[in-house]
């Protein structure tokens, strides 16, 4: 703040839009690495502690295939929904990602399960994550762009960081007795957690303002010869 040229901007955080969707970034980065963390620890716990699938580390890495799947669709779909309004696929996607952390915290008895959870996942990441970006170089001047774009990204790295860390001590902060694996209620704890940060996130999504985008003016038709 106080450097003549700063390497980042930090003054650019004072438009709203640009804060509103770099906490949402945070948020959303939180809940993301939480899910990247949670569903391979759970799949590949020994099926004899009451839960888990015994899972090689291959097959937990299938259990995410259905996430990234649905995430190549998601962006070109939020795309068209950006052309209606900016922000939309934002407040969508963190709304479905609450949904997903609601379900895997509700049903992770079965492979299934997580695969719809994970799908749902994937929509909400791809939705949020294609969104972002437009609504950040939508609010700032063009000579801003490239700090804006880096600011939103360093949050949601930031926010990954927290996930990952805040997941793992409630993981470690429950286990089963004699031994170091994870209660199943701290995996439900780490996924309500999850989704209340999804839920936050499109709380922030609902607070950023409406960018109104100039309507294309028609082409005069030429004039008769």
């Amino acid at each position: 703040m106080r450097v003549e040229q700063p390497l980042v901007e930090i003054r650019v955080l004072r438009r709203r839009p640009v804060l509103m969707t770099n906490i949402t970034a945070v948020l959303v980065g939180f809940s993301m690495f939480a899910s990247f963390l949670l569903v391979p620890q759970l799949a590949q716990t020994p099926e004899r502690f009451g839960y888990g699938f015994s899972a090689t580390v291959t097959g937990a890495g299938l259990l995410m295939l259905p996430s990234t799947m649905v995430m190549l669709v998601a962006g070109p779909w939020a795309g068209k929904l950006a052309a209606k309004s900016a922000r939309l696929p934002l407040i969508a996607g963190t709304g479905v990602l609450a949904l997903a952390f609601v379900v895997y915290a509700a049903m992770h008895g079965s492979k299934w399960e997580i695969c719809v959870a994970g799908a749902l996942t994937g929509l909400g990441i791809g939705f949020a994550f294609a969104s972002m970006a437009n609504l950040v170089v939508e609010s700032v001047p063009q000579d801003e762009v490239g700090i804006a774009t880096g600011i939103n990204t360093i949050m949601r790295t930031i926010g990954g960081a927290f996930g990952a860390q805040l997941v793992a001590s409630l993981l470690t902060g429950k286990t089963i007795a004699g031994t170091p694996i994870p209660a199943e209620a701290a995996y439900t704890d780490a996924f309500i957690v999850a989704a209340i940060a999804a839920l936050l996130a499109m709380v922030a999504a609902i607070a950023i303002p409406e960018t109104r985008r100039p309507r294309p003016q028609p082409v005069p038709a030429p004039a008769p010869a």
